[in-house]
């Protein structure tokens, strides 16, 4: 059982005995304790459906795919994600710009990942003017 059903069961217990007592208060109190646990249970299944949707969605390759420039990318989103975090953990884990390396005499834009330090040199800067 949930943490929720078995704090309503609870409830329902603690207000069979205000009854028994016959205050009237404390059993108003009770039932409202109630409604509030119902609205939160259905808040919680309500959120869990989100987060499978959200886990699914991001666990599918339908949407992500790798660029010319070695990053992770997810259609219609212009982030650059990290392939290491990708492929070792699923996780799309941002990639921002870290200035200009040289390399043989040609600058590279150098991209690192936030989360696992893996870096990507690019010749793009994909920085919007």
């Amino acid at each position: 059982m949930s943490l929720i059903s078995d704090s309503i069961i609870v409830a329902e217990k603690v207000q069979s005995i205000a009854k028994k007592y016959k205050d009237k208060e404390l059993n108003d109190e009770i039932i409202l304790l109630q409604q509030k646990l119902s609205l939160l249970s259905n808040e919680n299944i309500k959120l869990r459906e989100e987060i499978a949707e959200i886990r699914s969605d991001v666990l599918s390759n339908k949407n992500v795919y790798m660029d010319d420039n070695g990053f992770l990318r997810r259609k219609n989103d212009e982030k650059k994600y990290c392939p290491k975090c990708w492929n070792k953990d699923r996780r799309l884990s941002i990639m921002p710009n870290h200035g200009v390396k040289e390399f043989d005499g040609i600058n590279e834009y150098t991209f690192e990942c936030s989360a696992c330090g893996f870096m990507v040199y690019s010749k793009d800067n994909f920085d919007k003017k």
